[in-house]
């Protein structure tokens, strides 16, 4: 959970071409999601969750300034494999992206 109202970031590849979406909570609690955002260029999407009791609480979130590499981690359920941890490089972390560039659709 990113923050308070439900917000889930994730990738837009994984969202891009789905008829739909559902989160499952780390307890088994499943919910329908609806799609906030999603920006092709940034490969992110963000999606939005309604819990109305026993909601988790948000992640923690750093800066950029409080890393002090480029490694990454990813956490999700890909395939049904319950608890998965990736971890990767991210090989641009200098590059600066162009606003004007970024294609983004948004159902707010």
């Amino acid at each position: 959970m990113w923050d308070e109202r439900g917000h889930i970031v994730t990738n837009n590849h994984v969202i891009v071409n789905a008829a739909g979406a559902r989160v499952r909570l780390n307890d088994g609690r499943d919910y329908n999601a609806t799609l906030v955002g999603a920006s092709a260029v940034h490969d992110l999407a963000v999606l939005r969750i309604t819990v109305a009791h026993r909601r988790p609480p948000p992640l923690p979130i750093g800066t950029s300034g409080d890393s002090r590499s480029a490694e990454v981690f990813a956490i999700g359920n890909p395939f049904g494999l319950d608890w998965s941890l990736t971890t990767g490089i991210v090989s641009a972390w200098t590059a600066r992206c162009p606003a004007r560039t970024a294609k983004a659709r948004s159902s707010t």
